[in-house]
């Protein structure tokens, strides 16, 4: 794991990160260190980075299978919640389906959310494509959920057997899933654990999740689409208009009706992330993954789970993006 104490020269604090990282400069220059004891020290090497405009990044951080005894695994490292990438999600699950993997191992630990659709979707993926299954239903206000039930108005939503573009959905059909997280971990990421718990075993590695259930909605000037957000109608949206609103709509539920998770959800396997021994994302010996595929084979990890200097979380970067650590729909029902 790549550590530098240092921007631009200045030593990094809870007071000046946010000016220094997140700042108006387009450029800067992290001064790197390395871990000695318990410390962080410089060891002279700089790191020059200038930021892109629009830069999109790939949730799909990384995809393996790994082969074990009579194991075959996929491993899913997964950022975020983001429905141009669906396309995409569905031909690795495709990838994994083909090959013949039986266990999954889905590292959601830096994934703060984002689509419900797309956690919908996922899910899907993992579970099966049963379209009478229930994996969540929305719960709104007392005032609007009334007139939302006076109106029948169909509030849960279901496993999906097709993408938003019609391509048959790649399912696993697993009975168990192993699923890593940390306090990073929010929103959609939640979703999917809760969502799923009613209808297959969720082993759950790592730290209590953030415990973020509220979803939002993405509202902007166009009239013609009922002021919601929509990619494709983004040359619609009033020009001299420069504003949005994320104003936050309601909760999920899952199948069994269970929503209160605000303190988190708690692992079934704790393990703290070690800034002296991350490891590298998919290698056998990352304690996480270790662990996982521990607990698959019943064989001893790889590698140390010794917690030496375990990391506490202020923030991520993603933080300080226009959607954070929001659940968003992007079909929201509305009653005139």
């Amino acid at each position: 794991m790549e550590t530098f104490l240092p921007v631009n020269g200045t030593t990094l604090t809870d007071q000046n990160y946010i000016s220094l990282l997140f700042g108006d400069s387009d450029s800067y220059t992290l001064n790197m260190a390395s871990i000695v004891g318990e410390n962080a020290e410089p060891d002279g090497n700089d790191i020059q980075l200038t930021k892109e405009v629009d830069l999109r990044e790939n949730p799909i951080f990384l995809d393996e299978i790994i082969e074990i005894q009579d194991s075959k695994i996929g491993y899913l490292a997964y950022t975020g919640f983001t429905n141009e990438y669906d396309e995409q999600l569905n031909t690795v699950f495709g990838r994994f389906k083909s090959s013949g993997v039986n266990e999954l191992v889905l590292d959601l630990r830096y994934n703060p959310g984002g689509s419900v659709n797309t956690a919908a979707l996922l899910s899907s993926m993992i579970y099966g494509t049963n379209s009478k299954d229930v994996f969540l239903k929305a719960l709104y206000n007392e005032k609007y959920q009334k007139v939302l039930d006076d109106s029948d108005t169909e509030l849960r939503r279901f496993f999906a057997e097709k993408t938003g573009k019609g391509t048959a959905i790649n399912t696993l059909n697993l009975k168990k899933v192993y699923i890593l997280t940390t306090s990073g971990t929010a929103s959609a990421s939640e979703l999917i654990i809760n969502g799923l718990r009613p209808y297959m075993d969720i082993v759950q590695i790592g730290e209590t999740t953030r415990g973020k259930n509220e979803f939002s909605v993405t509202m902007v000037d166009d009239r013609g689409n009922n002021y919601i957000y929509s990619a494709e109608r983004a040359s619609k949206i009033n020009s001299k208009n420069k504003w949005a609103i994320q104003p936050l709509l309601g909760r999920n539920e899952n199948a069994e009706g269970f929503s209160e998770f605000t303190s988190g959800l708690l692992p079934d396997e704790p393990l703290q992330e070690d800034i002296t021994n991350m490891g590298v994302l998919g290698d056998l010996k990352e304690p996480y993954l270790a662990k996982a595929i521990e607990l698959i084979t019943g064989s001893s990890a790889k590698g140390s789970q010794k917690v030496n200097l375990p990391i506490e979380t202020m923030t991520n970067s993603k933080m300080f993006t226009p959607l954070k650590d929001n659940m968003y729909v992007t079909d929201p029902p509305i009653i005139w």
